[in-house]
């Protein structure tokens, strides 16, 4: 038997008993006619006392000992003279009577304790010998309880643990997919899961109602400060519930795990928070509530301020994620969508178009110092709105064959139809006239080629 306890077992109840350790050797202080030893395994640390009475053979061995050598050492339990209150084996300490090496070790190259000398690439290079060390033992440990404790509740709500397949078919997703060829099947390949989304839903289909899995998830995106490549996730499904259960059973595990495994109380029912009210307040759909960093509404105070880029109404999200301008109800819908990032400014193109037959724009509308006017109705009924749409540069945007879009002194001159280039823009966007030359009152709609700077953009609203 190598040993018959660990190294953090040991209590004063223990003095006088006889036992064997087995660990690391995580320190040697020869004092001449005493050597001290320090023995670590991953379950605590004990004092290991060599005597000048101790066997001739104990103390040539313990002699020669070296950091990180992995002995066995064989004693009685004695009381310490001086306690080590900062250590839970600090009353008792081990008067060896045999000491044998069971395998040599070449000096560490950093300190494997509390805190490390080492830095990042070379604890990195020698991980094994990182994680001896407590503070990754304990994270460790730590992540193993929790994981235990999850099981345990989730099993008593009658959820089952269902493993899903790692060599799936790639899915279109949120990242790139990692990709295992296929012996087999010469230029194929199997994709490493992103979630087990689809298996989850499968399983709710076959009448699972309550499924959970610790998953291991593979994404192929850059490094974020809470995920990396590869992670885990605790993935649940359930059927026949409502938005009441759902987060009542996730209140319980996260009340149960919080207090079996760190032995916090956590309070249930946890503060709710509607997604609107959360992004109006804070901007953030996961606010932390500990500071008091909440949003204010100043645009009562600035309504009037006249150093405006667009001076009219603000920008609101739609339902669909489009950015909807409003001139204070005088102007109608209006869709906005940034091509391309240039320098901080979005490059986009912009298409106007009436309100209506009988209706215009109570006043203009400027982009970097040009009026952009919008051409007259596309039917008898007039158009749908002003409508703001963007294309990527170089592209010509739908519509009618009469409309081309217009450029700004940063896009390159395009070719005319006899061949040459247009003579190029000024300063700012200069209108280019249709093939026409109709110019803003052809039929259609006149169009604009502008950028912007978007200087902020919270809880929905974006300021121009």
């Amino acid at each position: 038997m190598y040993r018959t306890h660990t190294c953090g077992c040991l209590r004063a109840d223990d003095v006088n008993r006889t036992v064997t350790l087995a660990g690391w050797v995580q320190k040697v202080r020869n004092l001449g006619a005493m050597t001290f030893i320090d023995l670590r395994d991953r379950y605590g640390i004990t004092q290991i006392v060599v005597e000048e009475h101790s066997p001739a053979e104990a103390r040539e061995t313990a002699c020669k000992l070296g950091r990180e050598w992995v002995v066995q050492v064989t004693g009685k339990v004695v009381e310490r003279s001086s306690k080590n209150p900062k250590m839970a084996t600090g009353d008792i300490e081990v008067a060896a009577e045999k000491v044998v090496v069971l395998h040599e070790a070449e000096v560490p190259p950093f300190t494997i304790e509390e805190t490390s000398d080492g830095g990042d690439d070379l604890r990195m290079k020698y991980r094994y010998l990182d994680l001896r060390r407590p503070p990754l033992q304990r994270n460790m440990i730590l992540r193993h309880k929790m994981a235990q404790e999850i099981r345990r509740f989730l099993d008593s709500e009658g959820f089952l643990e269902i493993e899903t397949p790692y060599l799936v078919n790639s899915t279109p997703e949120g990242a790139r997919d990692f990709v295992v060829p296929s012996r087999m099947s010469p230029n194929q390949f199997y994709a490493l899961p992103q979630s087990p989304q689809q298996y989850k839903q499968l399983l709710m289909l076959s009448g699972f109602d309550r499924y959970f899995q610790i998953a291991r998830c593979f994404r192929d995106e850059d490094l974020r400060a809470d995920r990396q490549p590869e992670f885990t996730q605790i993935d649940l499904e359930m059927s026949f519930l409502d938005e009441e259960q759902i987060q009542t059973i996730q209140e319980g595990f996260l009340k149960r795990v919080f207090k079996e495994v760190l032995d916090v109380d956590v309070q249930t029912p946890f503060l709710r928070m509607p997604w609107r009210e959360a992004m109006d307040r804070f901007g953030s759909d996961k606010p932390d509530m500990r500071f008091g960093f909440e949003l204010q509404d100043i645009s009562d105070l600035v309504k009037d301020c006249g150093a405006r880029v667009w001076p009219v109404g603000r920008l609101d999200l739609d339902s669909e994620g489009l950015l909807l301008l409003t001139d204070d109800g005088a102007l109608t819908n209006a869709l906005l969508h940034p091509s391309q990032e240039v320098e901080k400014e979005y490059l986009v193109w912009v298409k106007g178009y009436r309100t209506g037959a009988e209706k215009g724009l109570e006043r203009p509308m400027t982009l970097d110092g040009q009026a952009l006017r919008p051409g007259p109705p596309a039917g008898p009924n007039g158009g749908a709105g002003q409508a703001f749409r963007h294309h990527p540069r170089g592209e010509k945007p739908p519509g009618p064959p009469d409309v081309r879009p217009l450029r700004t002194h940063r896009d390159p001159p395009q070719a005319g139809a006899g061949g040459k280039a247009p003579p190029g823009p000024g300063p700012g966007p200069r209108p280019v006239a249709p093939p026409d030359g109709s110019g803003d009152g052809a039929a259609g709609a006149g169009n604009l080629c502008a950028r912007l700077r978007i200087f902020s953009c919270k809880m929905g609203k974006a300021a121009l």
